[in-house]
């Protein structure tokens, strides 16, 4: 085991440190860590169904594990399958307790549901629903915080994420994402 995790340790290669991570994972296969590390080293290879395997045998150690229900959706996005990728980002959205961590999962649906579209295709509605989702994050991010440059940050991603709802689909939420961009786009009190 231990000429395997200096082997991991010193290799370069991603083909190296993938061979010594699976050794690792015969000998100790309740070792999540080295399963994650495993799934990335695969999915860097684009081997995206072993990396499948491992997230999924991740799970089965730790069922609610975040990481692997979001690296099965990063898996299935280039496998172009996209309704599995957006019910396991679905599944990471239940899971996720951070606001930043859910702007991750949405921004990761919006940019499946822009492979799923295709170029210059408008959003369908899922993506759609994440851009909405994630502006309404950022407003609150921007009312949490603490410091101009921060709420400034926040207030634009979520008009930017709002002005492209109105772009790509003018009929939906026409009247919550006017009235919204109207709020963040008022002047604000100092």
């Amino acid at each position: 085991l231990e000429e395997y995790q200096n082997a991991l340790r010193f290799a370069s290669d991603v083909e190296t440190k993938e061979k010594a991570a699976r050794k690792i994972v015969e000998l100790k296969p309740d070792d999540i860590t080295m399963r994650m590390r495993l799934a990335s080293y695969l999915r860097e290879q684009y081997k995206y169904d072993g990396a499948i395997a491992q997230y999924e045998a991740v799970l089965q150690l730790d069922p609610q594990n975040l990481e692997a229900i979001i690296g099965l959706g990063d898996c299935y996005v280039p496998k172009t399958q996209y309704d599995k990728a957006l019910s396991y980002y679905k599944q990471a959205l239940e899971l996720a307790s951070s606001a930043q961590k859910k702007i991750e999962i949405y921004g990761k649906i919006i940019a499946s549901e822009e492979q799923r579209a295709g170029v210059g295709k408008p959003l369908g509605p899922e993506g759609l629903e994440a851009l909405w989702n994630r502006a309404l994050l950022y407003r609150e991010l921007a009312g949490a915080a603490t410091d101009e440059a921060t709420i400034v940050d926040y207030v634009q991603k979520a008009i930017a994420d709002l002005q492209r709802i109105q772009k790509e689909d003018p009929t939906y939420r026409a009247e919550e994402v006017a009235e919204l961009l109207e709020l963040l786009q008022a002047p604000q009190p100092r």
